[in-house]
Formats: structure tokens, sequence, C-alpha cells
């Protein structure tokens, strides 16, 4: 290997920022590497070493990459199985079989009959020359290689294959935002994906015969600087994983609704519906403006949306008065989004019905957004509705009316995940800013008609009312 040296901020330094920001930001030498379980327990041991370890392994890559043949093989793979050869799962890189993406699942069977990858050969004569410089990651294979029997290096030079098919990935989100690269990189970066939603990260550069650490990176950083991601394969791109969000793509005209309500394409009096007609408001599309809430290194931006309301909530009680409790509900799946969408800032397709029926006495509605990550616990969100009711005499049931006559406070939970923005809906606003630019300045053609985009957080959306004359 070609000289080595790496420049670093003072190690009393890195165990301070280590500390008090449990990141991956952390000197990051292969001997202060080692030094730094001395702070391992202000943070979970598991934690503590999937960090290292991944901070080994991106400096491993790098150092692997910096071989132009080698690298050329890699992006030559990515290309293969990724759109824009922006990504392939570490198994598939050294051709084995295990912890690999779905869309490499076929070509895997080509690769097997062929030996090792150069990718592979150079990994294994990596952390035999340079042993000291990576103890996590000979710790796990070498215990690894205890349990295995098909071990092609004897036991004190075990193979990394029995460890890195774990569901790791390599990831370069400067190819998918630049929709792809036919060459090689003589200078690049590395880096490892921060699943706990944190915004930045330590890295390395490399320019073949050189390294130094970079102490800070973030999204931006990686989108326009070529830099080779170490990231957890998602459980929807996982052989063998579980998807439990829904893909969003970049958006095509959904279709209207097939028969019966008329789509109101023009602003209208929400005073001259009347509570007995319905309205069903659903938001077809959004767009993301952004990367600021993705985690530092993610493949994709995944989030949740809920509707806060009122919606059959309320009670009269014995003195006369009335009870109206607020609800939340969320609005379709959880969902994800490529990264490129939120770069580019493209309108993707959403279709997802927001209420079924905005009657009069829901006054006000809250949207709120949630993005969603790995190592986060249960965030909340809470923001203000309005509701009218009137009690009719004659009837002896509670009416909605076009005027609030109160309001009430939603609350929101959601888990694994980080409360982003709120905001509140009235009727009267959104039904009286149906088309045109209105208080946002922007609009959205669908249709030859330009409908009002509306704003929460660095999400834009609009809406789509169908109108059922009862």
């Amino acid at each position: 290997m070609k000289c080595k040296t790496i420049q670093l901020f003072v190690y009393g330094v890195a165990i301070y920022l280590f500390v008090a920001s449990c990141s991956s930001e952390v000197d990051s030498t292969a001997e202060n590497l080692r030094e730094t379980s001395k702070v391992a327990k202000k943070v979970t041991l598991k934690t503590s070493n999937e960090i290292k370890f991944k901070k080994e392994t991106s400096l491993l890559i790098g150092r692997v990459l910096s071989k132009n043949d080698i690298q050329e093989e890699v992006l030559a793979c990515m290309r293969e199985v990724s759109d824009n050869g922006e990504v392939a799962s570490l198994g598939y890189l050294m051709g084995i079989n295990k912890g690999i993406r779905k869309r490499e699942s076929e070509k895997i069977k080509s690769k097997l009959t062929k030996g090792k990858t150069l990718f592979l050969q150079s990994i294994e004569k990596e952390l035999n020359d340079h042993k000291g410089d990576y103890p996590i990651i000979h710790d796990r294979v070498a215990k690894k290689a205890a349990t295995s029997s098909t071990s092609r290096l004897p036991q004190d030079d075990p193979d990394p294959g029995t460890l890195f098919d774990q569901g790791l990935q390599l990831y370069i989100p400067y190819n998918e935002v630049n929709e792809g690269s036919t060459t090689s990189y003589d200078t690049y970066y590395t880096s490892e994906e921060m699943q706990d939603g944190s915004p930045t990260n330590s890295g390395y550069y490399f320019n073949g015969s050189y390294e130094t650490y970079i102490p800070s990176m973030d999204n931006n950083f990686i989108d326009t600087n070529p830099s080779f991601i170490i990231s957890t394969i998602d459980s929807c791109d996982l052989v063998g994983g579980i998807c439990t969000t829904v893909e969003l793509f970049e958006a095509t005209i959904p279709p209207p609704l097939a028969t019966g309500p008329t789509l109101l394409t023009y602003s209208v009096n929400h005073n001259d519906i009347p509570d007995q007609d319905i309205i069903t408001t659903r938001i077809p599309m959004i767009k993301i403006n952004g990367t600021d809430w993705m985690q530092f290194g993610g493949t994709h931006q995944k989030f949740r949306v809920f509707r806060g309301g009122v919606d059959s909530g309320v009670t009269q009680n014995p003195d006369g008065t009335i009870t109206v409790t607020g609800k939340g509900f969320q609005i379709g799946d959880d969902f994800r989004t490529k990264r490129k969408n939120a770069r580019k800032e493209n309108w993707i397709n959403f279709d997802r019905e927001f209420d079924v029926d905005w009657n009069q006495s829901e006054n006000s509605h809250q949207i709120m957004v949630f993005s969603l990550h790995h190592w986060r616990g249960t965030a909340e969100g809470s923001g203000s509705i309005k509701y009218g009711y009137k009690y009719n005499i004659a009837t002896g049931a509670w009416e909605g009316t076009i005027d609030p006559t109160g309001g009430t406070t939603v609350k929101v939970s959601s888990g694994n995940s980080i409360f982003r923005s709120n905001a509140e809906l009235t009727r009267r606003q959104v039904l009286s800013t149906i088309t045109g630019a209105g208080s946002t300045g922007k609009t959205k053609n669908d249709g030859g008609i330009e409908y009002n985009v509306k704003t929460v957080g660095i999400v834009d959306y609009y809406f789509k009312h169908w109108y059922t004359d009862l």
C-alpha cells in the first residue's frame, strides 16, 4: 500500500466531540480507534462498536479504491445493478451470495463461478498487511471465522467475506444525483451513513497516494463530491427483507376518480357548500425541497404524514356543553423516496386521501410530518385545531357550523422518528385557494389547472377536491 498519512484533530478534542454528540466524528487513526474504548461507557456498547466498525470499513474501502483497476471493477458492478451506477451490496462486490440487494439476485449467479473479485482480494490483502489499522474488523472476522466451516483463509488470516455479507452496501449519492458516471475518480471521499438522523459525519479524502481525515461532511457535500458511503441496506431492498414503507416515484399525473364526484377546478367559498354535501380532499403530489431532513448518507428520505383533526369526536355533557377530542390519523403508509428526488426537488406521486369528508364542523386540520430513522425514539407533535358545532333543540343533535365555536389541541406520537413540521389548514382558506398563487406564491400545473401549492416545513404539496351534491 502506498504511503498513508492521516491528518487529524488533537486526540483530546476528538474524544470530547465523541462523548458530547455520540456521533461518529471521532479521531479515526487506527491507534485512536482502539483508544476510544475508554469512552465507550458513555454510549451503548452496540452503538459504539457499530460506529467504530463502519468507520474502519470506510477507511478500508477508501484505501482499496485507490487502485484504479479495483475502483473500475466496483463502478462497473454498480452499473450492472442500479439505475445510475450508484449502489451495490458489499456481498455482490465480493462475489458472495449473502446480504445482497434484490436487484442483484439474478446477476450474482454468474459472479459465483468467476472466483474472487479484485475487490475481495484487495480487501484481504489490506487487512492482512495493516492489521493494526482495523482492530474492530479483525476481531469480528476472527469470531465469524471461528464458527464458520467455509473460511477461505487460515485461522490467523480470517476471511473478510464471512463478515462483510451482513447487509451492508456501498452507495455513491453523487452518481445518483448526476445520473451516473462512466469513469473512475482520481479523488474521492469515504464515510458511513448516520442512522440516527444526524445530518453530518466525519470521513476521509483520497487522491491515490494521499489520504486525510475530514472532520465534517454533510449531505450537500456528498451530493456534489464523489463520495463512497458505507450504509445498511434498507429492508425493502434486501433479499428476504420485509418492506414497511411505500416507495414514491417522480411524478406522473394520477388518474381522476372514476365516477360520481365533480373535481373542483376553481376556488370556492366554503359557505356555499352545505354540510350535508361531501368534499373529498386528496394530495396528488408532494415535493421535498432538499436533503435537510435526511440522515447523513441515506439512500432514501423516509417519512410519515399525519392529519390531525376532529372526526366525530364530540359528546354532549349534562350541563349542555360539548367535549371535542382531537384525533390524529396517519395519511397512508410509511413512505420513502430516493435521495435524488429530494436533492433535485422533483414532484413525486403521492395520491393519498387527506379527508374523505371535510365537513363544516372540521373548521381546521393540522398536517404533521415526521422523518423516520433507525435509532430514534418516539417523537411527538402537537397543534391547535378549530371546530364548529351548534345544538339543534328541535332534533336533539349537534350540527356543524361554518364558523368556529371552539378549539382543541391535537397530539400525534410517532415511533422511530423526528418531528419535523406542522401547519394549520382552515377549511375556509383551503377551499378559497384551490387554484392560483395564494399566499405561498406557488402553483403546480396538473391537467391544465394551476393548483395552489401549500407548504409544511420543506415539503410542498397541493390539494384536489371532489364535490358530491347530495
